[in-house]
């Protein structure tokens, strides 16, 4: 808690140092304020950033001269420096204006340099308003007016009248209503009842009648003589619905009118006018008259307008394009209006409405086209767009004209005269006419953009195709230039007036004509190029309708004849080929259609011979109307040419017939001959004898029976059929195809035995086949029958068909029950695979379900018990229908093996479970967490629930509980060959199961460690309820802080004050922030994310101990509040009590002084006492803690009864003021009397008081001298208290005062020397061995603190000198005597020691301290010090020369044999080698030590023994391991000794002396003796020579062989010596050959020739079979380069036959039968071919080809991903995979040519891909970049 004051301190120091705010600008208070009364506005909204920013603006900056304020009915007010829009807004609003524009308002006076008020949301309304309720009060008041001329007044009220009139009629017309204003005077007539007689003072109200009825006049005229067509006049282009709303507003102003002509007012006006004979009377009642017609006339056109406005307001929801079932009801509704309403049947007004209607049909249509984007959108669009609107125009106008013509006579009423509309349709179509040629321009022209467009894609062929293509794309680029002229305009281009659009077409058409001149050129280019007749007709569609433009057609017409020529040509070359496939026939060999039988392929042949002429002569017709010539060719087909390619045709369409008829001829006369023999087959054959399957002599999907006459004919009969000439087939070949049903039955039944019979043979395991084989003895006898002796035409063959199949069928049945049994127990087992232990909810967010963990194990036990049952309930089922017997040995090997396999699913079912706590509580893994402990605050102690320590219920307890909950599954299900047993002790084999535990189980404590480290972070709060809350406050209120340790520990208490109020707010804020920090900490913390802590608990428990802290100090303050109130009130209460008694007496005197005294001492604190007091109350307040009620009270009633005291006080003062003066100079003397006693007693005090060290009883001193101090003080103290009763000033009386302050100081200072003494002569009677010289410098430390500590004043004493003197000496000699007792001090140096200090001693166990203490040892500290650290140093030496030698005295060289050899060698002990690197770094060290003298010759010796040591040790070794390397390389290996002779008779003498050294230094075990023999080092220095020779030409040898076979650089030379030393043995080598070849894992052997490899296997398992056998002997390097090059030669084989297989079957079939990288490359090779066709069909003209073959691509990704959801093996799942990816680069690839419109196969785009092609004549692939390869 201490550190909590500097901080609150520095935080006041930030306050006083920080800048003062500036003062507020007064004027934008001052408008905030006037805003927020006016608008009630949102005071956030007016405070924010943006309203400031716009103020200053208007404040500060010149050109700012208006600030206007609306606020809306609901939302922020809104801030402008502009009038709304419209001059007006719907809202309130607030304005202020610059007097002066251009200038700013300051900051001083600036409501004198403004306008400010508020605007009402109608200013005409508020201004007439005004005008009533102010002006016409105040000017028409008699009381304002009595003493102004009258004249002066009239003229006053008469305006006033005017303007009032004026602005009620202004506001009439702004709501749409004509408001008749009255005469001035007129309200008289609501108090005359009888107008008669009217006097001539009235004159002037007669007049003002008689001028208003004229008025009026004025305005009705104006309102009956309003027409609806002035909007159209106006060019407003007004709609229908604005004539519906004229005739409603006029129906409803009239109505106004009449309502105010017939009030009572305007009627005895009327009165007045007719009894006076006024001459306006008549005017009066014709105004009454012509509004009465008017409402009549306006109501009836309304009632028939009504039922079109519903209509007209449906079309207006409609889209344009689907107003067209709404055109014919509003146009009928229009004839309606015309034939039934009198008054509206008016030509003008029905023209005014057509043109209405028709302005509405021109704004949609302008509204569905929109003319800023008609030319800017997709114009295919656009023309379906245009060409839907223009239907819709020309259907009103159609609409129009019939009913005009047809309709209208017939809809008069019955006997009404019939007037039909004889107006000019042009008065009504005018405008609509222009604005039907102007889309129809616009038709024209997005029709032509339509087909210069499709010249962008346009590709010509022949010898200029590609430059006459760039001339096509070159116009398509001029035209997109020109038609920028529409696209980029800025005009309204449907607007029939506007001439800018007229002068652009004009421009347009003129480039346009020269485009088509440029077009009739290009297509004559390729015309006159073009050869065959299919190409010139592309060409013209290619260009569509352009070629009918005049130009182009002009261009191209005389090129038309010689289509008909080519066509002729290719009749003549048809006749050649006929006349030749004829020839061939005589010569039987005529071709046929691929895949067909003879005759059937011969009338395929004619039929597409028929079709190829067809096709070309059906190019001369209409593509859209069949049976009509193309308009190009039309007049050509009348010509002689054209009539000669005509019988052409005809001829060659007749010899084709005709060769068909007599192919079916000759077949049909011996078709039935060939088929009886090819019946008389058996039914069944073996496959192969060593397999024993089956099968059937009929297909029984095509029918077709499997001899070659019987084929022949059947495939005929087929595909005749096929050809739909099934009526010219033979009957009998018909008959016998139509059998084909009945060999079907025979072939399906058949099909039925051979399947379960191939099933049973198959699928039975030998386990299981061994329980039926009785039954398949006796099957394979039936079958043999089938095989010999019955065919297709035998009489019993369906007997023999169904007792075949119901006797497999027995037997397959009982075989598949079994299996099928033997699939539901696995199946069952299958449903164990769930794991035990789930989340709530089965939710992945949840934690771990513990709740219903016991009823869930429970159900999951009671279940697999049950399933337990049935198990053995289905294996006694297959016991019954295999008709086994149980006893029998295939039985129990049947079901042992069943057991085993039941057992792994038991360990799955338990690793299922394994696994969800493993993969749950993966620190690595991103999930929620699974386990929650809540961490709480209990008995002061932060505890976790459940504990995370070992005690019962905790979370580990929990955890081993989970964990025996899921092995105790294996308990519940007996085994199947024993239920006396269960799966329990089978669990331990599976390992990974249990290490799944084990890997749970080891994650829990790193997990609890974290949470338990997060509960002592936690305890960083402990204080808050440890500490003790009372003594805080007691501390608080003493000190104004809380007591910091030292503070305590100091003997000086510190000073006392009392807190101030923003010392409490600091206190109490404290512990608000800290309640908000804490409320700020995580309610969860997740550890290693799955174990949660659930810190709310601990955190609410915390929240309330702040909560207790912050509370203690307001209950403070409000204990405060109401205690001082009390209180002044008692002293109130009390001072008026005693003031008022009478004074009788000496004791009534002192009394009412006392009184007196009382109010005068609380005088100035009470006077100041209020305003702290309600302070506090307001800091009160902003912590929401209320006070008493009668706390308010006293604060208002104490004040006023204070000051009456004061009062009564000073009254009862001035009463006693001449007693007070006798009683104060009595007391005067006694004061100077005092004085001069104190002074006497001070000079005795210094000189009997204990001031010297030398002193032998000092407290008995003392206490003599404190009972005379006490004796004077008494006498003080009574004199003190009269004096201050009567308010006499005492002196200080300093020497008294100086005395006390002495005593007490001289007696602490002799406790601290009493207990000092007494300490130190305890220790000297110690022996000096046995005392504690730590302690005892602690306690002198302490007592040297403590006398320190003492007031400055007692250090100048003599006693305080000597105390301190003597502690210093005796520590100084205490630190010397601890280093003298060390134990490397000898004899020697004690004799150093008193021969230093002239002082000899005799040492012994018996010394005491004392004796040490007579050295004076405070006196030698400097020569104790360097004696020790000799002592010392040379104690440390001494040591470590005798553990060298006790180390090496017992260190011993360890030895191993050689794995072959058996010799000794030496082992590289780390541990020896480490210590004697240590053992000598310590002597090196030694040496260069001062102190080394005594030891010199010692360290010498073991420095030479033990680098000697060292030297031979690293140098044995490395003689060792290179003979160890060599020893099996030139003694084991016979090739190497006959590649390198001379080195191996080196190497064996090498190993001769080697064995022999090995050998003698196993005789001397020591290690300082073995390595420190003589010449030892050098005979292993020449062996390591020897050595390095050997192993040099060893290395020159492996180069060779490196060089031989590169691949060899890839192995070790250890590896690559084993290959060559078993170089013979293959099958040795192949160990290595994943070390020599990427991804190989081995080769396979013939296995009659285990040289002679014939497959290769990949690591993951992969075989691809040699495409020849590889010979692995002779050299190793030779024949592993043989079969590195015949791993090539496979694999590009395989790759040449997977191209060539490619499309034989679907992709997702093709891929299992290849290889992995052959079939990776081979479908890379394949979409470099597909994108080249598809680059290849572009270029021919078919747009989509790519994105055609995009498509493909994305279904073969689907079925790839289809087979990656399958269940596939780990090779072909990562092949596919692998597949998946090219094909996803190789999609975005294609996906890329066509977002940029690639569409040539030369494009840099394509040509930057990498392609793979495949060489047909070199069988090899090649990969290409550019032009790289």
């Amino acid at each position: 808690m201490a550190s909590v004051t500097p901080a609150a301190e520095e935080v006041e120091r930030e306050e006083d140092d920080a800048v003062p705010p500036p003062e507020p600008d007064k004027r934008a208070d001052f408008t905030a304020d006037y805003i927020q009364k006016s608008l009630k506005g949102n005071a956030a909204k007016i405070q924010s950033d943006e309203f400031k920013e716009k103020l200053l603006k208007f404040y500060e900056r010149a050109e700012y001269t208006m600030l206007v304020v609306t606020c809306p009915q609901q939302g922020a007010p809104a801030i402008e420096h502009y009038w709304p829009s419209g001059g007006a807004s719907r809202n309130k609003a607030v304005f202020f204006m610059k007097k002066r524009p251009k200038s700013s308002v300051p900051k001083e006076h600036f409501k004198h340099k403004m306008i400010y008020g508020e605007i009402a949301p109608n200013p005409m309304q508020q201004l007439s308003a005004v005008a009533e309720s102010v002006y016409t009060p105040m000017i028409f008041n008699p009381r304002n007016t009595d003493k102004w001329p009258k004249l002066v007044t009239n003229d006053l009220q008469g305006h006033t009248h005017q303007l009032i009139n004026r602005l009620q009629v202004v506001s009439g017309q702004v709501r749409g209503q004509t408001v008749l204003p009255l005469p001035i005077g007129v309200e008289r007539l609501d108090d005359e009842g009888d107008l008669d007689p009217i006097r001539e003072s009235d004159r002037a109200l007669i007049h003002a009648i008689e001028t208003i009825v004229i008025e009026w006049t004025h305005q009705v005229h104006f309102v009956m003589q309003k027409d609806s067509s002035q909007p159209l006049l106006d060019d407003l282009n007004p709609g229908p619905l604005v004539e519906i709303k004229f005739w409603e507003m006029k129906a409803q102003n009239l109505q106004f009118i009449l309502q105010q002509l017939t009030t009572s007012r305007v009627k005895k006006m009327g009165k007045i006018l007719e009894k006076l004979n006024s001459s306006y009377f008549s005017a009066y009642q014709r105004i009454l008259s012509q509004v009465t017609q008017g409402i009549s006339q306006s109501q009836d056109i309304c009632a028939h307008l009504k039922p079109l406005q519903s209509h007209i307001e449906q079309i207006h929801q409609q889209d344009f394009s689907d107003v067209r079932p709404h055109l014919e009801s509003i146009v009928h509704i229009t004839c309606l209006i015309w034939c039934h309403c009198a008054n509206y049947r008016q030509p003008e007004r029905v023209i005014v409405l057509l043109q209405e209607m028709c302005n509405m049909l021109m704004d949609m249509c302008r509204q569905y086209l929109d003319p800023t984007e008609v030319f800017k959108g997709e114009v295919e669009e656009t023309i379906h767009k245009v060409r839907k609107a223009l239907r819709n125009l020309y259907l009103f106008k159609q609409l129009y004209h019939e009913y005009k013509t047809r309709r209208l006579p017939n809809m008069f009423p019955e006997g009404e005269e019939v007037k039909p509309w004889e107006w000019s349709p042009h008065l009504v179509f005018a405008k609509f006419d222009r604005f039907i040629h102007r889309v129809e321009t616009i038709k024209e022209i997005i029709e032509v953009a339509i087909e210069f467009f499709k010249l962008e894609k346009v590709e010509l062929s022949g010898v200029s195709g590609k430059l006459l293509s760039m001339q096509v794309l070159a116009v398509f680029h001029d035209f997109s230039r020109h038609f920028t002229i529409f696209t980029e305009n800025q005009y309204d281009n449907l607007d029939p007036d506007n001439t800018e659009f007229e002068r652009d077409l004009i421009i347009f058409r003129e480039h346009l004509s020269d485009l088509d001149r440029r077009i009739g050129c290009i297509m004559t280019h390729s015309f006159d190029e073009l050869r065959d007749l299919e190409s010139h007709f592309k060409l013209i569609d290619c260009f569509g309708l352009i070629v009918e433009r005049a130009q182009v057609h002009e261009d191209l017409k005389s090129r038309y004849p010689s289509l008909i020529a080519a066509f002729s040509r290719d009749l003549d070359q048809s006749k050649l080929m006929f006349d030749h496939h004829l020839r061939q026939k005589a010569e039987s060999h005529a071709p046929v259609h691929r895949n067909l039988p003879n005759v059937a392929g011969q009338l395929k042949w004619a039929g597409e011979m028929r079709a190829r002429i067809d096709t070309k002569f059906n190019l001369f017709k209409h593509s859209e109307r069949p049976g009509e010539w193309r308009p190009e060719v039309k007049k050509l087909m009348d010509t002689t040419q054209g009539i000669e390619m005509q019988q052409k045709y005809q001829e060659m369409t007749g010899l084709l017939l005709d060769y068909e008829n007599d192919v079916l001829t000759q077949w049909t006369e011996a078709v039935v001959e060939k088929t009886d023999y090819n019946l008389s087959q058996p039914l069944l054959r073996r496959v192969a004898p060593e397999n024993k399957l089956i099968s059937l002599n009929f297909h029984p999907d095509t029918g077709v029976i499997y001899m070659e006459e019987l084929l022949a004919v059947l495939r005929e009969v087929k595909y005749l059929n096929m050809l739909g000439r099934e009526s010219q087939v033979p009957e009998k070949a018909l008959n016998m195809y139509q059998n084909v049903n009945m060999y079907l039955k025979f072939a399906n039944n058949l099909d039925l035995v051979v399947n379960w019979y191939n099933k049973v043979v198959t699928q039975a395991q030998p386990n299981l086949f061994a329980l039926i084989q009785a039954d398949m003895t006796h099957i394979d006898t039936v079958i043999r029958q089938g095989e010999e002796s019955v065919n297709w035409t035998s009489s019993n063959a369906w007997e023999y068909i169904e007792s075949t199949r119901d006797l497999i069928s027995d037997l397959e049945k009982r075989l598949q029950k079994s299996l099928d049994n033997c699939d539901k127990i696995f199946e069952l087992a299958d449903t164990w695979k769930v794991s035990l232990l789930e989340r709530r909810e089965n939710k992945p967010e949840n934690l771990i379900d513990l709740e219903g963990r016991v009823e869930k194990r429970n159900k999951r036990y009671e279940l697999m018990r049950k399933n337990g049952e049935t198990i053995h309930a289905l294996l006694h089922e297959n016991l019954e229908s295999l008709k086994a017997d149980s006893e029998s040995e295939a039985w129990k090997t049947y079901v042992t093996e069943l057991d085993e396999m039941l057992a792994v699913k038991i360990k799955d079912a338990l690793d299922i479970s394994y696994m969800f706590l493993l993969q749950n509580t993966d620190p690595n893994r991103s999930i929620s967490p699974l386990f929650e402990v809540k961490l709480e605050l209990h008995d002061q102690e932060v505890i976790f629930s459940p504990t995370l320590d070992n005690q019962p219920g905790s979370f580990r307890q929990l955890v081993d509980d989970l964990v025996e909950d899921i092995v105790n599954i294996a308990n519940l299900i007996p085994q199947l060959a024993s239920e006396e047993v269960n799966y329990r002790a089978a669990m331990s084999d599976f390992y990974e199961a249990e290490q799944h535990k084990f890997g749970f189980l080891e994650r829990i404590p790193a997990a609890t460690r974290k949470a338990l480290k997060l509960r002592d972070a936690l305890e960083s709060y402990s204080y808050l309820w440890v500490d003790d809350r009372k003594e805080f406050l007691n501390q608080f209120l003493d000190y104004g802080h809380v007591l910091t340790s030292e503070e305590i520990e100091n003997p000086d208490e510190p000073e006392k004050h009392q807190p101030t109020l923003e010392q409490f707010k600091e206190q109490i804020d404290l512990y608000e922030s800290l309640y908000e920090e804490v409320d700020q900490l995580d309610n969860m913390r997740v550890m290693d994310r799955w174990l949660r802590v659930d810190c709310r608990p601990f955190k609410t428990a915390l929240l309330s101990c702040v909560r207790k802290w912050s509370q203690m100090f307001k209950d403070h303050l409000v204990k405060y509040v109401t205690n001082s109130l009390s209180e002044l009130a008692g002293t109130i209460r009390d001072a008026n009590s005693g003031l008022t008694r009478p004074i009788s007496s000496y004791s009534a005197l002192v009394e009412c002084m006392a009184h007196l005294g009382a109010v005068k001492e609380r005088q100035a604190g009470t006077e100041e006492m209020f305003h702290p007091i309600r302070q506090t109350i307001d800091l009160l307040k902003t912590y929401h803690v209320d006070v008493p009620d009668d706390v308010y009270s006293q604060l208002q009633e104490l004040p006023e009864q204070w000051e009456a005291t004061k009062k009564v006080a000073v009254t009862v003062k001035q009463n006693v003021a001449p007693l007070q003066a006798d009683e104060v100079a009595r007391i005067r003397k006694k004061c100077s009397k005092f004085e001069l006693q104190q002074i006497e007693f001070r000079d005795t005090f210094r000189l009997n008081a204990p001031f010297k060290y030398s002193c032998h009883r000092p407290y008995h001193m003392l206490d003599s001298q404190n009972e005379e101090i006490q004796k004077m003080e008494d006498a003080l103290q009574e004199l003190t208290s009269a004096a201050d009763l009567f308010e006499v000033a005492v002196p200080e009386y300093k020497q008294l005062r100086a005395c006390r302050r002495e005593v007490r100081l001289l007696k602490t200072l002799w406790d601290f020397i009493i207990l000092i003494q007494t300490t130190f002569e305890s220790w000297t009677t110690s022996r000096w061995t046995a005392i504690d010289v730590s302690a005892m410098d602690q306690d002198c430390a302490r007592f040297s603190q403590s006398i320190r500590g003492l007031d400055k004043e007692v250090k100048t004493w003599d006693v305080y000198q000597g105390i301190e003197k003597e502690v210093k000496n005796l520590m100084t000699s205490l630190r010397s005597v601890a280093e003298l007792r060390s134990p490397s001090i000898r004899d020697r140096h004690w004799s150093e020691l008193m021969m230093a200090t002239g002082v000899k001693i005799i040492m012994s166990d018996d010394t005491k301290l004392a004796d040490l203490l007579a050295l004076n040892l405070h006196q030698y500290e400097d020569e104790v010090k360097n004696i020790v650290d000799k002592a010392e140093k040379e104690g440390g030496m001494e040591k470590v020369l005798r553990d060298l030698d006790v180390t090496w005295a017992s260190m011993e060289v360890r030895y191993e044999p050689h794995p072959t050899t058996r010799v000794p060698q030496l082992r590289a002990d780390e541990e020896l080698i480490e210590l004697l690197e240590d053992n000598q770094v310590q002597l090196q060290n030694m040496m260069s030590s001062r102190f080394i003298a005594h030891f010199s010759e010692a360290v010498s010796s073991w420095q030479k023994k033990l680098s000697t040591a060292d030297s031979v040790i690293q140098i044995w070794l490395e003689v060792q391991r290179n003979w160890s390397h060599l020893e099996s390389i030139f003694i084991g290996s016979e090739d190497i000794r006959k590649q390198l002779p001379d080195d191996a008779a080196r190497f064996d003498r090498i190993d001769a002396d080697v064995r022999q050294l090995m050998t003698e230094a196993e005789e001397t075990p020591n290690v300082i003796q073995a390595t420190n023999k003589e010449g030892w080092y050098e005979r292993l220095e020449a062996l390591q020579d020897q050595l390095s020779l050997c192993e040099k030409a060893l290395a020159e040898y492996l180069e060779t062989k490196r060089l031989a076979f590169p691949r060899f650089y890839f192995v070790s030379s250890a590896d690559l010596l084993d290959i060559l030393s078993n170089g013979n043995v293959p099958s040795t080598v192949c160990r290595h050959l994943s070390k020599l070849f990427d991804s190989l894992g081995g080769l396979t052997f013939d296995g009659d020739n285990d040289k002679l490899a014939i497959r290769m296997t990949a690591k993951d398992g992969e075989i691809v079979e040699l495409d020849k056998p590889c010979a692995c002997d002779g050299q190793v390097e030779e024949w592993l380069n043989g079969v590195e090059e015949r791993m090539r030669q496979s694999v590009r084989s395989k790759i040449t036959e997977a191209v060539q297989a490619y499309e034989e079957k679907a992709r997702d079939l093709w891929i299992f039968d290849w290889p992995a990288q052959p079939a990776l490359a081979t479908t890379q090779i394949w979409w470099t071919s597909e994108v080249g066709i598809a680059f290849g069909r572009l270029e021919e003209g078919y747009e989509n080809a790519l994105k055609d073959y995009n498509k493909k691509q994305v279904g073969q990704l689907r079925a790839l991903i289809e087979l990656l959801i399958s269940s596939l093996n780990k090779g072909d799942r990562q092949k596919i995979m692998t597949i998946c990816t090219i094909d996803v680069h190789a999609r975005d690839v294609v996906q890329k040519l066509i977002a940029n419109k690639i569409d040539s196969a030369l494009s840099f785009t394509w040509l930057s891909q990498l392609r793979h092609r495949f060489d047909d004549e070199l069988k090899h692939c090649f990969a290409n970049i550019c032009d790289a390869q």
